[in-house]
């Protein structure tokens, strides 16, 4: 089973440990935490931030597949 979690604006889907970013925000510095309630983020979703237009951050360094 798949959950939605929310923090800080971006969301996020949780699934046996590990978390995919589903939907940023539009700010200029996005800070992509490591895990998020547990769960290693590993990706970023395609569109995560399709109607964003000026970001820039750090992706986490377990981040294996992104959409930016």
């Amino acid at each position: 089973m798949r959950e939605k979690i929310e923090i800080d604006g971006l969301t996020y889907e949780v699934k046996d440990n590990t978390a995919r970013l589903i939907k940023g925000k539009n700010t200029p510095d996005v800070i992509v935490p490591a895990n998020v309630s547990g769960a290693e983020v590993t990706a970023i979703g395609e569109k995560a931030f399709i109607d964003c237009n000026k970001i820039h951050g750090q992706p986490p360094t377990a981040l294996r597949s992104g959409g930016l």
